[in-house]
């Protein structure tokens, strides 16, 4: 057998050979020693372990007047303020209603008519919402969305 033949021989052996251990995780790595192993265990199983959950988001309080009216000022403002984060929004309830896919809506009244905090309420508060009345005062908590066609929408929401 040739000198050239054996060489592409090696080659072949030692790529199948680094194949086998990428396939089955079983790398030499320069400082593997048996002490390093059991360290390289532990490690994988701490990588493994569930991440516990952030805390609780802290809510940012607002009635519901002072939120649209500073929507319809600045939108751009409020949204870099309100936005995506967790509101405890408070006002007088001027509708409790359903949309087109059955969500429960709670509209509280703003700063003008038409112009209102439109509350979605999260699951499980369905009684909550029955039981309110037009003209009460509550307090919902959930996630600002921005504003559409006049309106700030509150998601998820928890009612008190």
């Amino acid at each position: 057998m040739g000198t050239g033949r054996k060489v592409v021989i090696g080659i072949g052996i030692f790529m199948g050979l680094s194949v086998l251990g990428q396939i089955t995780g079983i790398t030499k790595q320069e400082g593997d020693t048996p002490a390093a192993q059991p360290a390289a265990v532990a490690a994988q199983a701490a990588a493994q372990q569930p991440v516990p959950p952030p805390p609780p988001r802290q809510a940012m309080n607002a009635t519901a007047r002072a939120l649209a009216k500073f929507y319809e000022a600045n939108e751009v403002a409020a949204d870099q303020q309100y936005k995506g984060q967790l509101v405890a929004v408070s006002g007088t309830v001027t509708g409790i209603d359903k949309d087109f896919m059955d969500n429960i809506i709670v509209k509280l009244a703003g700063d003008q008519m038409f112009r209102e905090v439109w509350v979605y309420v999260g699951k499980g508060e369905e009684a909550k919402a029955a039981s309110l009345a037009k003209g009460v005062a509550v307090t919902a908590t959930g996630q600002c969305d921005g504003r559409i066609v006049g309106n700030v929408l509150i998601r998820g929401a928890v009612l008190r």
